[in-house]
């Protein structure tokens, strides 16, 4: 990434990254570059705790797993009057104060100041095997030694996506 910061994409919580695997594993990991408008497949290998780049390759849109949601984010980002119609407002707020205490804030409507969220990522890294029937999507800013933490929170309702929260815990 060319920020200081990591944008990742996941269905659940960090739990998957936090698992201990035993044994071989094998896991596929796109990242796509919004900004060269290209797709990149990393796929890896683990044996007994080391992880090995074994392929990288060009992948084409229609084989990205998570496509529905990618398609919604980039008219999300682009589109000022789709974006308003996708936050549930109040949208909630949560940051952290000077004695690092989460406050809460609730932002309408009319405060809401739209911002391309593609834009402002540049890329996004993702698992291939995404659980793609999971109701939510989070996507992460990690910082890359800095104390950048966001966390951007999507929830599937009627078959439409809506950013219902942000976080940003950042120190």
């Amino acid at each position: 990434s060319e920020k200081d910061f990591i944008p990742f994409l996941h269905s659940d919580t960090l739990s998957l990254f936090e698992i201990k695997l035993k044994g071989n594993h094998k896991q596929d990991v796109i990242l796509i570059d919004f900004n060269k408008n290209e797709n990149w497949l990393y796929e890896f290998e683990n044996n007994e705790d080391d992880w090995t780049l074994k392929n990288l390759k060009s992948i084409a849109k229609n084989k990205i797993s998570d496509m529905e949601f990618i398609d919604f984010l980039t008219l999300f980002s682009k589109d000022s009057v789709f974006q308003k119609k996708h936050i549930l407002f109040p949208l909630h707020k949560k940051t952290l104060d000077n004695d690092y205490e989460i406050v809460i804030e609730k932002t309408t409507l009319v405060e809401w100041n739209y911002f391309n969220l593609v834009n402002e990522m540049g890329s996004l890294i993702f698992l291939s095997n995404i659980d793609k029937n999971k109701r939510y999507r989070n996507i992460y800013y990690r910082g890359k030694y800095n104390g950048i933490w966001v966390k951007y929170t999507f929830k599937k309702i009627k078959n439409e996506w809506f950013l219902i929260k942000t976080e940003d815990y950042s120190t």
